[in-house]
């Protein structure tokens, strides 16, 4: 009986189970086709048709499907969808949203409530700045959803301005302080004489968020700067400083052409004389006037430097609309933002539901191949098979036994 017993066991631990035909689904039928496979008879292969990105519990179920055994083989050209939610490093903080897509694509970001934007993709993506953000952030395009947490607070530290006495380096520091940020300053008002609080040795980055130098440096400065962007700091190299040969070594980028300054009664930052920039090999372009870089940015150790080369910026801040006071002030505050250090305050956590192709691709495998059977092999039951071994060895050690014992 014992000897029956076991082999019944061993034909059910190698027979294959009940299985359906191979089966083959698109988007729209998957959830009442794994409803069925799950509570049913699932197929020994599922070929799925995406036209459309999975819902995570989707994508989720069919990974379970082939972990039990079932073969499931996806396909479909979907496009990719990113999203990412960071809170600017300004004092009065906004929060930036970055998407990405198709290009061409309509995407509607939203946030926990409401709908924030609809935009269409660039080969570069898109980025929205909100000052309100309610919960986790979600894209919508081409059927599929992306998503990401809430970003998480940053530490602001102080603004270092180095510049000369002049117009520009006054209203540099006016704009920054109306938008929150506590300016230390140094003023260069002669050959070899600076005034004011700020020091070389002071710009670290306990202190310090970001430097900015609006005009020439002074002697001394350079090493401590080096040691500030390295260690993490952020510096803004800013008008007519970016001609300043003692900073070349920091610079990403080489100042270019002029760019003469508009005529008009009305001055807006378009308007503005400055620089056109040649980027260097790991340069990335921020800002353009037409064709011509006038914005630029590039590490240097584990800081970023950012070139502007924009000059006498508070003729746009004197002579614009009724809107370029606030407009200046913004655009400063942002561009020592992108450069600000500014570590978050708490550890980072990462959706894996912001990259949702992606993570099709780590769970399923690439389209066209087979999800992984189960651990024992297709149509193989675990458990039934631990139980064939352990009764096989229980009836070798009891025939022993009674060998030894001389019993029949």
């Amino acid at each position: 009986m014992l000897l029956a017993s076991l082999l019944v066991l061993l034909w059910r631990v190698w027979s294959p189970p009940a299985v359906a035909p191979e089966e083959s689904v698109t988007t729209g039928g998957l959830a009442d086709a794994l409803r069925r496979w799950t509570t049913g008879v699932a197929p020994a292969r599922a070929s799925v048709r995406l036209e459309r990105l999975p819902t995570p519990a989707e994508r989720d179920w069919l990974a379970a499907l082939g972990r039990a055994g079932s073969r499931i083989e996806w396909s479909g050209d979907l496009d990719a969808i990113a999203v990412e939610a960071v809170t600017s490093a300004e004092p009065q903080h906004s929060y930036v949203i970055r998407a990405a897509t198709a290009a061409g694509a309509e995407m509607t970001i939203r946030d926990g409530n409401r709908e924030i934007a609809g935009v269409t993709a660039t080969a570069g993506g898109a980025s929205v700045r909100t000052t309100v953000l309610s919960g986790p952030v979600s894209v919508d395009a081409g059927g599929g959803r992306a998503s990401a947490g809430a970003p998480r607070a940053r530490r602001i530290g102080h603004a270092a301005v180095i510049g000369p006495a002049d117009w520009e380096t006054k209203f540099v520091i006016a704009a920054l302080e109306e938008r929150g940020w506590l300016v230390d300053s140094r003023v260069i008002v002669g050959p070899a004489v600076s005034v004011g609080a700020l020091a070389p040795a002071a710009i670290d980055t306990s202190r310090y968020s970001a430097a900015v130098i609006v005009g020439g440096l002074p002697g001394g400065w350079m090493p401590q700067l080096v040691r500030f962007v390295s260690a993490g700091g952020g510096l803004v190299v800013a008008g007519g400083a970016i001609r300043d040969r003692s900073l070349s070594t920091l610079l990403p980028a080489r100042p270019g052409r002029a760019l003469a300054a508009r005529d008009s009664a009305v001055v807006s930052r378009d308007g503005l004389g400055g620089f056109m920039m040649a980027p260097g090999p790991r340069a990335v372009v921020l800002e353009t006037r037409g064709d011509a870089p006038v914005v630029v940015a590039g590490r240097m150790g584990n800081g970023r430097v950012l070139m502007a080369g924009y000059t006498d910026t508070w003729h746009w801040r004197m002579r614009g609309d009724e809107d370029a006071l606030e407009a200046h002030r913004d655009w400063w505050s942002a561009v020592v933002g992108a450069a600000a250090y500014a570590p978050d305050t708490a550890a980072a956590v990462l959706s894996p539901e912001s990259a949702p192709l992606a993570l099709l691709h780590a769970t399923l495998g690439p389209p066209g191949t087979p999800a992984a059977p189960a651990l024992l092999g297709e149509g193989r039951a675990p458990v039934e098979a631990l139980l064939f071994v352990l009764a096989t060895l229980a009836l070798l050690v009891e025939t022993v036994s009674r060998r030894r014992r001389g019993l029949p």
